[in-house]
């Protein structure tokens, strides 16, 4: 794993130090195929937005689904599910990757959190999807509460 932690690094640098898009894909690759998590959610991405490669849906499919259960593809798999991105539309599935993107308070919480609330909504999400539903209110609720009460504090410097 050492190996595809030090080439996920050269993809970074020739990425953001060197501009040269076309070798840092090249090396996330390489690191994406020796197990590294993380190089496998930028290739499922790449895939998946077409700004680096044809956009392939199946393929984005393939990286999200073979992360190793790393946090940062469970937003992305748990659309791909939900929406039948290079899969079967899924929903309990989208659910259970939504939940542990939620759980792991992955990058795309907000939208994460969106998505859960639509769905708990419409009675996904096991017998508990109203508790659920409610506890994903209540934190967002409070997340807006310390946001305001951060820009109070800015404001009054």
């Amino acid at each position: 794993y050492g190996h595809a932690e030090a080439i996920y690094r050269l993809g970074g640098i020739c990425e953001y130090n060197k501009n040269d898009i076309t070798q840092a894909y090249e090396y996330y690759k390489k690191a994406a195929e020796l197990g590294h998590a993380y190089s496998k959610e930028i290739m499922g991405r790449a895939y998946l937005e077409g700004e680096v490669f044809s956009i392939d849906e199946e393929r984005a499919f393939y990286w999200f689904l073979n992360s190793n259960n790393h946090t940062y593809c469970y937003y992305d798999l748990g659309r791909c599910y939900l929406y039948g991105i290079g899969t079967d539309v899924d929903i309990e599935r989208a659910v259970d990757c939504l939940e542990k993107a939620e759980s792991a308070k992955c990058a795309e919480l907000s939208e994460t959190r969106k998505l859960l609330i639509d769905l708990y909504s419409k009675g996904y999400g096991g017998a508990d999807s109203q508790n659920k539903l409610m506890r994903i209110q209540n934190n967002m609720n409070q997340c807006d509460r310390l946001i305001s009460d951060y820009a109070t504090v800015i404001a009054n410097k």
